[in-house]
Protein backbone atom coordinates (compact mmCIF):
# COMPACT_ATOMS: atom_id res chain seq x y z
CA UNK A 1 0.00 0.00 0.00
CA UNK A 2 0.97 3.60 -1.19
CA UNK A 3 1.66 6.53 1.59
CA UNK A 4 -1.15 8.48 0.09
CA UNK A 5 -3.39 5.77 -0.35
CA UNK A 6 -3.31 5.04 3.13
CA UNK A 7 -3.36 8.67 4.24
CA UNK A 8 -6.70 8.81 2.57
CA UNK A 9 -8.12 5.84 4.63
CA UNK A 10 -7.13 6.73 7.81
CA UNK A 11 -7.75 10.20 7.15
CA UNK A 12 -11.73 9.18 6.10
CA UNK A 13 -12.32 6.73 8.62
CA UNK A 14 -10.86 9.49 11.30
CA UNK A 15 -13.52 11.51 9.59
CA UNK A 16 -16.46 9.43 9.79
CA UNK A 17 -15.38 8.41 13.34
CA UNK A 18 -15.71 12.33 14.24
CA UNK A 19 -19.03 12.18 12.48
CA UNK A 20 -20.75 9.42 14.38
CA UNK A 21 -19.50 10.96 17.86
CA UNK A 22 -20.74 14.22 16.94
CA UNK A 23 -24.25 12.69 16.49
CA UNK A 24 -24.37 10.23 19.49
CA UNK A 25 -23.57 13.10 21.67
CA UNK A 26 -25.33 16.06 20.25
CA UNK A 27 -27.76 16.22 23.58
CA UNK A 28 -25.08 15.91 26.12
CA UNK A 29 -25.19 17.97 29.09
CA UNK A 30 -22.74 18.61 32.05
CA UNK A 31 -22.11 15.73 33.49
CA UNK A 32 -21.88 17.34 37.40
CA UNK A 33 -21.33 21.30 38.04
CA UNK A 34 -17.86 22.23 39.13
CA UNK A 35 -16.10 19.50 36.37
CA UNK A 36 -13.40 20.55 34.03
CA UNK A 37 -15.92 20.57 31.42
CA UNK A 38 -18.16 23.71 33.28
CA UNK A 39 -15.06 25.68 33.89
CA UNK A 40 -12.89 25.25 30.77
CA UNK A 41 -16.46 25.85 28.38
CA UNK A 42 -17.29 29.27 30.78
CA UNK A 43 -13.83 30.63 30.52
CA UNK A 44 -14.16 30.00 26.43
CA UNK A 45 -17.04 31.94 26.19
CA UNK A 46 -15.47 34.91 27.17
CA UNK A 47 -13.18 34.82 24.54
CA UNK A 48 -14.65 38.03 22.83
CA UNK A 49 -13.13 39.99 25.77
CA UNK A 50 -9.78 38.43 25.59
CA UNK A 51 -7.45 41.89 24.62
CA UNK A 52 -4.58 39.19 24.37
CA UNK A 53 -4.33 35.14 24.87
CA UNK A 54 -3.04 35.82 28.66
CA UNK A 55 -6.49 37.51 29.34
CA UNK A 56 -8.28 34.21 29.28
CA UNK A 57 -6.96 33.45 32.77
CA UNK A 58 -8.60 37.22 33.74
CA UNK A 59 -11.82 35.22 32.88
CA UNK A 60 -10.87 31.65 33.75
CA UNK A 61 -11.06 29.55 37.21
CA UNK A 62 -8.08 28.03 38.92
CA UNK A 63 -8.88 24.42 37.31
CA UNK A 64 -8.09 25.99 33.22
CA UNK A 65 -4.41 26.38 34.53
CA UNK A 66 -2.16 24.82 31.86
CA UNK A 67 -5.00 23.73 29.49
CA UNK A 68 -5.15 27.22 27.78
CA UNK A 69 -4.32 25.61 24.71
CA UNK A 70 -7.68 22.93 24.67
CA UNK A 71 -9.36 26.68 26.27
CA UNK A 72 -8.36 28.05 22.83
CA UNK A 73 -9.99 25.11 20.62
CA UNK A 74 -12.97 25.15 22.41
CA UNK A 75 -13.63 29.03 21.78
CA UNK A 76 -13.33 28.34 18.31
CA UNK A 77 -15.62 25.48 18.46
CA UNK A 78 -17.98 27.27 20.37
CA UNK A 79 -17.71 30.02 17.61
CA UNK A 80 -18.48 27.21 15.04
CA UNK A 81 -21.70 25.78 17.06
CA UNK A 82 -23.06 29.55 18.48
CA UNK A 83 -22.78 27.70 21.59
CA UNK A 84 -21.31 29.13 24.75
CA UNK A 85 -22.94 27.49 27.61
CA UNK A 86 -23.14 24.12 26.23
CA UNK A 87 -21.03 20.82 26.55
CA UNK A 88 -21.16 20.17 23.06
CA UNK A 89 -18.25 22.52 21.30
CA UNK A 90 -15.90 21.02 24.22
CA UNK A 91 -16.88 17.35 23.36
CA UNK A 92 -16.37 18.34 19.73
CA UNK A 93 -13.06 19.45 20.17
CA UNK A 94 -12.16 16.41 22.28
CA UNK A 95 -13.23 14.45 19.36
CA UNK A 96 -11.87 16.67 16.97
CA UNK A 97 -8.18 16.19 18.20
CA UNK A 98 -9.18 12.01 18.82
CA UNK A 99 -9.53 11.85 14.80
CA UNK A 100 -6.50 13.87 14.58
CA UNK A 101 -4.14 11.83 17.04
CA UNK A 102 -4.73 9.16 14.38
CA UNK A 103 -4.05 10.34 11.50
CA UNK A 104 -0.72 12.29 13.01
CA UNK A 105 -0.31 8.38 14.30
CA UNK A 106 0.04 7.31 10.61
CA UNK A 107 1.95 10.21 9.67
CA UNK A 108 4.61 9.77 12.85
CA UNK A 109 4.30 5.33 12.12
CA UNK A 110 5.06 5.98 8.37
CA UNK A 111 8.43 7.60 9.46
CA UNK A 112 9.58 4.59 11.50
CA UNK A 113 7.71 1.89 10.01
CA UNK A 114 5.89 0.45 6.46
CA UNK A 115 2.58 2.34 5.24
CA UNK A 116 0.87 -0.68 6.34
CA UNK A 117 2.15 -1.01 9.78
CA UNK A 118 1.62 2.47 10.62
CA UNK A 119 -2.69 2.21 8.89
CA UNK A 120 -3.07 -0.69 11.45
CA UNK A 121 -1.60 1.48 14.56
CA UNK A 122 -3.88 4.04 13.60
CA UNK A 123 -6.33 2.10 13.28
CA UNK A 124 -6.09 0.42 16.70
CA UNK A 125 -5.73 4.08 18.11
CA UNK A 126 -9.08 5.22 16.26
CA UNK A 127 -11.15 2.04 17.52
CA UNK A 128 -9.69 2.26 20.82
CA UNK A 129 -12.47 3.44 23.53
CA UNK A 130 -10.12 5.34 25.15
CA UNK A 131 -9.26 8.76 23.11
CA UNK A 132 -13.12 8.76 23.14
CA UNK A 133 -14.05 8.50 26.66
CA UNK A 134 -11.32 11.06 27.34
CA UNK A 135 -13.24 13.26 24.43
CA UNK A 136 -15.92 13.13 26.96
CA UNK A 137 -14.62 13.56 30.50
CA UNK A 138 -11.39 15.49 29.77
CA UNK A 139 -10.52 16.78 26.28
CA UNK A 140 -7.77 18.17 26.97
CA UNK A 141 -5.67 15.39 27.07
CA UNK A 142 -6.37 14.58 23.58
CA UNK A 143 -5.09 17.73 22.74
CA UNK A 144 -2.34 17.27 24.27
CA UNK A 145 -1.98 14.26 22.65
CA UNK A 146 -2.10 15.74 18.94
CA UNK A 147 0.37 19.05 20.12
CA UNK A 148 2.85 16.04 21.15
CA UNK A 149 2.65 13.80 17.75
CA UNK A 150 2.68 17.11 15.69
CA UNK A 151 6.01 17.95 17.71
CA UNK A 152 7.27 14.71 17.44
CA UNK A 153 6.48 14.54 13.54
CA UNK A 154 8.14 17.80 12.97
CA UNK A 155 10.82 16.68 14.79
CA UNK A 156 11.43 13.63 12.12
CA UNK A 157 11.64 16.36 9.18
CA UNK A 158 14.46 18.20 10.87
CA UNK A 159 12.91 21.65 11.84
CA UNK A 160 13.85 21.29 15.69
CA UNK A 161 13.35 24.34 16.81
CA UNK A 162 9.67 24.50 15.44
CA UNK A 163 8.85 21.10 17.07
CA UNK A 164 10.36 22.78 19.98
CA UNK A 165 7.62 25.35 20.52
CA UNK A 166 4.86 22.72 19.33
CA UNK A 167 6.26 20.64 22.39
CA UNK A 168 6.21 23.68 24.88
CA UNK A 169 2.89 24.05 23.36
CA UNK A 170 1.77 20.20 24.41
CA UNK A 171 2.62 21.75 28.66
CA UNK A 172 0.09 23.91 27.77
CA UNK A 173 -2.68 21.69 26.81
CA UNK A 174 -3.06 19.58 29.79
CA UNK A 175 -1.50 19.19 32.96
CA UNK A 176 -0.71 15.45 32.48
CA UNK A 177 0.82 16.59 29.32
CA UNK A 178 4.42 16.05 31.01
CA UNK A 179 4.08 12.05 30.23
CA UNK A 180 4.61 12.96 26.47
CA UNK A 181 8.25 14.12 27.27
CA UNK A 182 9.79 10.85 26.62
CA UNK A 183 8.22 10.61 23.41
CA UNK A 184 9.09 14.08 22.55
CA UNK A 185 13.42 12.97 23.49
CA UNK A 186 13.32 9.87 22.07
CA UNK A 187 12.20 11.08 18.87
CA UNK A 188 14.65 14.13 19.12
CA UNK A 189 17.21 11.30 19.62
CA UNK A 190 16.60 9.21 17.31
CA UNK A 191 16.72 12.06 14.26
CA UNK A 192 20.28 12.70 15.53
CA UNK A 193 21.56 9.54 15.40
CA UNK A 194 19.33 7.84 12.75
CA UNK A 195 22.12 6.95 10.55
CA UNK A 196 24.25 5.19 13.61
Amino acid sequence: MSFYAGLIIISSVAGGFWFVFLLITRHIRYFSPNTDNMFLVQTAAQSSRWRWLSDLHKFGETKTGMMEMTVIGIAFFQKIFRDKEGDRPYIAWGGFMAAIAAILAYLVGHSYWKADISLVISLLILISFWLWQVALYGGHANTAAVLALLSVYIVQHGWLFLGGILFGLTQFSSRSAVKYTPLFLGALFYEKYRLL
